[in-house]
């Protein structure tokens, strides 16, 4: 990850700004992932969607409007 850590952007658990690529620990291996300006999706090697980033308007999909820093699944697609 690099770019702007703000709201949790980067999802490597901080809000720091990233200047150089790096890799973020996640117990999930993501095979897919696609970036929005204050949000990104993933989707895991077992087919779990998982978001981090801005939620103020729930568009993160977990029920609330708070922000993710690290990769959290989605509980509402888990057995979709």
């Amino acid at each position: 990850v690099w770019g702007s850590g703000k709201d949790g952007r980067c999802g490597n658990g901080k809000e720091t700004s990233e200047k150089v690529p790096s890799l973020i620990q996640c117990q999930y291996k993501l095979t897919q992932i696609c970036c929005g300006y204050h949000h990104t999706a993933g989707i895991s090697q077992d087919g779990l969607v998982l978001t981090w980033g801005r939620g103020i308007f729930g568009q993160l999909g977990h029920g609330d409007t708070e922000n993710y820093s690290i990769p959290t699944p989605v509980e509402a697609l888990v057995k979709l």
